[in-house]
């Protein structure tokens, strides 16, 4: 645009660095940011949505530190965090191996006074699934719920994920069953988390009929969409039926 004896605005670039992420192309989003609104002799000063949008590509790269500062740095040059600053924040932390961190940021975004909403929620939930906290991300539900939020299938989906990995079968065999009501259709990654918690918990009846459920939806959907949690499935519902054995070789 330059070129053409256009200069590029604020909008122009925020714009760019949003392209530049959704690309993949995170490091040169925080790049085109440092360039731009650090440079010398830029004349342009970071907005909210420039900062949305270099946050979103520190997200993406799983940068949580560069996240922090570019946070803390946001607030010092007196712009106000929404949830969409705090809901990028808080996934680079998750991402960046950090969930008791992304916990902290979704807690303080909301004695901030900022209402969270699906998203930010699912990220709490999420990693809550990371941490290991699978009573944490049952709460979060339930305040969902107080709350007037609906759940997603990605919210389903990281909440049935850690009672999976607290071996607790029967929240979220809940879970699963409280998402079909509300007519939001498991995808594999869901089955897959529910049989296996079922697995782990000693849930034979619930794991083979998740089972079968779950191959009709293979058939419809290709069984490469998920191969090693396929096989992880098989191992779980067989290990149910023989007491905590798979015995049949069946993959």
């Amino acid at each position: 645009m330059q070129d053409g004896g256009y200069r590029p605005t604020q909008v122009s670039y925020n714009a760019a660095m949003s392209a530049l992420t959704k690309n993949g192309q995170w490091q040169a989003a925080i790049e085109m940011f440092d360039g731009v609104f650090r440079g010398a002799g830029g004349g342009l000063t970071a907005d909210s949505f420039s900062y949305s949008a270099v946050l979103s590509a520190c997200a993406k790269g799983r940068n949580w530190l560069r996240a922090f500062a570019l946070f803390d740095e946001m607030k010092a040059a007196g712009v106000e965090p929404n949830e969409f600053h705090y809901s990028s924040l808080m996934t680079a932390c998750e991402r960046g191996q950090q969930p008791r961190k992304a916990i902290e940021v979704f807690e303080q975004m909301q004695a901030q006074g900022i209402k969270p909403n699906a998203y930010t929620y699912t990220s709490a939930i999420s990693a809550c699934e990371k941490s290991g906290d699978w009573e944490e991300a049952l709460r979060y539900m339930q305040r969902m719920t107080t709350e007037g939020i609906a759940p997603t299938l990605q919210t389903y989906s990281a909440a049935i994920s850690a009672c999976e990995k607290g071996e607790q079968a029967r929240p979220a065999l809940g879970l699963l069953e409280r998402m079909k009501n509300a007519k939001i259709e498991p995808d594999i990654i869901v089955y897959s988390a529910a049989i296996c918690a079922c697995g782990k918990d000693g849930l034979w009846e619930p794991a083979v009929k998740l089972f079968n459920e779950m191959q009709a939806l293979l058939v419809y959907v290709g069984r490469s969409v998920c191969m090693l949690r396929w096989e992880e499935c098989v191992h779980a519902a067989c290990a149910c039926v023989h007491g905590g054995e798979c015995v049949c070789g069946c993959v």
